[in-house]
């Protein structure tokens, strides 16, 4: 056991039973002079006398029994007070004493009898206290899942709980009494001796990361929490240890340590951006990379110091959600200007080998060609598409898949045939369903026929207007292609030619109508052209 049981034979006197003690003691000091007197006048013997101090004595032993080594400490006090007033009672008759003067000394007595009873059941009720917290510790070091154990000045071990035996393998009949050698490599006594020699001089031990060995051989890395003991006079006498087992934080960190030495070479050699590692404060670990420079920071700037503390308020504001979540385990990616330069930025966990999130890591390529590019590109659709939604023509794009689906339309055709962008995009085939009945197989069928052989489209159809007007359309579209030659989708424009094909009804109609009247005609009719149309 780390701390001794209280034993169960060594508890402090009952109430009822200290009374009846207090009471014994009091009749037997009140009683003292009737019995002098009449051992004084010749009215008893010496018999009577001893046979008193006998009683006493027994009820002393009674109470000194029940209340342990304080109880026979106050039994024997009593024993000699009360003959100690027998013997000064006798003398004090023989030589004329007067009865007052024995009262009062008796009366004394007895209040130092009950002044020894009172400060007695204090003392015992305080060891009694003392002895339960001693108890309670000794539950929580039994109880408790670090190995905790005490060795003596001299190295052997005095005490060993059941952490111990869980961390080390001995159990506790294995360890007690043998040397601290038994869990210590050897090359590790050296150190284990000196430390043993500061805590016996009293000099402070700070924490202690070492290594200690199990049972069965294995090397242990091993925190100790050293702690100096001592005897009732305060000398200290031993050391009490705490060991827990930082084995799995020791592989972590080696882990962690092998990767960055890996991501310090790649880093270092990173083209146009920079990789940095940081812990769980955002204090960069590791910050290497060729884009560094350019906007004036170093390895040697960054490591060690916050990210707070290295990049503009306005950076780090931006940057610091990102940094977080990838401490949480999620990757995100983020655009951020930095001087006249733009990066991007993608921030993800770096693990160990068991998925433990030990550090994260920050990508940053510069993204200034690439921004400076699609700005441009973007200039570009924005000039093109106000010279496009000028034009009088309706100007879109395809998919080349089965359905050719539109990915994007002028806002001509919703003025045309009333149906929205929105409509024309988010349903596949929603142009087919609008197309007139008659030309829908056709239309299909030559799409089909430009999505296999990708040449260019050219026909003339009918659509349905949401007002139910039908609008001709002539259609020319090119397949546009990738740097290999891949199919991107289709680019066409469609013009409104239901005037065109409305003239050239009313011209057929109307051919119609004079070839029917010539034809039909009573007399002879000629048809003669200008002298001037023959020029």
């Amino acid at each position: 056991m780390f701390i001794r049981r209280v034993s169960t034979t060594e508890r402090a006197p009952s109430a009822a039973a200290l009374l009846a003690l207090a009471w014994a003691a009091l009749v037997a000091l009140l009683g003292a002079p009737l019995l002098a007197d009449v051992l004084v006048a010749g009215r008893g013997s010496d018999w009577f006398w001893t046979l008193h101090v006998v009683a006493v004595a027994l009820l002393a032993a009674l109470w000194g029994r029940r209340g342990g080594v304080a109880g026979v400490g106050l039994s024997l006090a009593l024993i000699v007070i009360d003959v100690s007033l027998e013997t000064w009672l006798r003398i004090g008759s023989a030589v004329g004493t007067q009865p007052r003067t024995i009262a009062v000394t008796l009366a004394l007595n007895c209040m130092v009898a009950l002044i020894i009873v009172v400060v007695t059941e204090t003392r015992m009720r305080q060891t009694r206290a003392a002895e339960q917290a001693l108890a309670r510790l000794a539950a929580i070091i039994a109880s408790s899942a670090d190995a905790i154990l005490s060795v003596s000045l001299n190295g052997t071990i005095t005490s060993w709980n059941a952490g111990a035996e869980r961390l080390y393998e001995h159990t506790s009949a294995q360890a007690l009494g043998r040397a601290i050698d038994l869990i210590v490599p050897p090359e590790q006594r050296a150190p284990v001796t000196e430390l043993l020699a500061l805590i016996a001089r009293g000099e402070p031990v700070a924490r202690v990361e070492t290594q200690r060995v199990r049972q069965d051989g294995a090397l242990l890395d091993i925190a100790l929490t050293l702690s100096p003991t001592r005897d009732a006079a305060g000398v200290i006498d031993g050391v009490s240890v705490i060991a827990r087992d930082i084995s799995e934080r020791k592989r972590s960190e080696a882990a962690l340590h092998a990767g960055e030495r890996l991501y310090r070479a790649l880093a270092a050699h990173f083209p146009r951006g920079a990789i940095m590692l940081f812990d769980r404060d955002l204090r960069f670990t590791v910050a290497d990379g060729a884009g560094l420079a350019s906007v004036g920071l170093s390895p040697a700037k960054l490591v060690g110091k916050t990210l707070q503390e290295v990049l503009p308020r306005r950076v780090s504001a931006q940057l610091e959600p990102h940094y977080h979540a990838a401490l949480a385990g999620e990757e995100t990616r983020c655009e951020i200007a930095f001087g006249r330069a733009f990066y991007e930025v993608t921030t993800l966990a770096v693990r160990d080998d068991h998925g433990l999130i030990v550090a994260g890591m920050a990508l940053t390529v510069d993204a200034t060609e690439r921004e400076r590019v699609a700005r441009q590109l973007r200039d570009a659709e924005a000039r093109y598409r106000l010279l496009v939604e000028q034009m009088p023509a309706i100007t879109y794009t395809s998919a080349a898949d089965e359905h050719s689906s539109t990915i994007y339309t002028s806002p001509q055709r919703e003025r045309l045939l009333g149906y929205s962008a929105e409509e024309w995009t988010s349903t596949p085939d929603f142009w087919l369903n609008v197309l007139h009945p008659e030309d829908r197989e056709r239309v299909r069928a030559t799409i089909a026929r430009s999505n296999a052989d990708g040449l260019p489209v050219s026909m003339e159809y009918r659509y349905i207007a949401r007002d139910g007007r039908v609008v001709w359309v002539r259609d020319e579209a090119l397949l546009a292609r990738d740097a290999r030659g891949h199919p991107l989708h289709w680019q066409g424009v469609a013009l409104d030619i239901t005037e065109h094909k409305e003239a050239e009804a009313r011209l057929r109609e109307s051919e119609d109508r004079f070839r029917s009247a010539f034809d039909h005609a009573g007399i002879g009719m000629a048809l003669s052209l200008p002298a001037w149309s023959k020029a």
